[in-house]
């Protein structure tokens, strides 16, 4: 059984930032990787840019590994063609990969615990801050029996 430190040190977090003319992604994944070295400073952070975005992520004292694409494919398959190389391109043998704006209020280390034990998890309850329960319109559709 490996120790704790063993056990994270093959886990880490993964994030793209790919800056649009509006937004600010390597900023945004900044501050994201800000927060979980606040909460949970043994586990690494890695963030994937592009050539434009390099200089900018090598000087950040909060990523433990800069990856630089070599070919951006949002240009030919659109913009979320590089994210689908998420688990061809982390440097961790388990990857939790968060969206760029995502800030972490606490540790969520127990997440780390509970992947282990469900390669993929699918919400089936999602509820808003008043715990109201929210449903997509494809859940809905996808329970309603066909009416041919």
């Amino acid at each position: 059984m490996p120790s704790q430190r063993e056990f994270l040190a093959q886990t880490g977090f993964l994030t793209f930032a790919h800056n649009s003319k509006d937004v600010n992604y390597f900023e945004l994944a900044e501050m994201q990787a800000a927060s979980i070295k606040r909460y949970m400073p043994a586990v690494p952070v890695a963030v994937v840019v592009d050539a434009e975005t390099l200089s900018s992520a090598k000087t950040s004292k909060y990523f433990d590994k800069v990856i630089c694409l070599e070919i951006d494919q949002r240009q030919d398959h659109g913009i979320f063609a590089n994210e689908m190389q998420a688990f061809n391109l982390t440097p961790f043998k388990e990857t939790i990969k968060l969206e760029s704006d995502l800030v972490l209020t606490r540790n969520i280390l127990h997440w780390i615990y509970g992947f282990r034990h469900h390669n993929i998890l699918f919400p089936n309850k999602i509820v808003d801050r008043k715990s109201t329960r929210l449903n997509s319109s494809h859940s809905q559709q996808s329970r309603m029996p066909s009416s041919a």
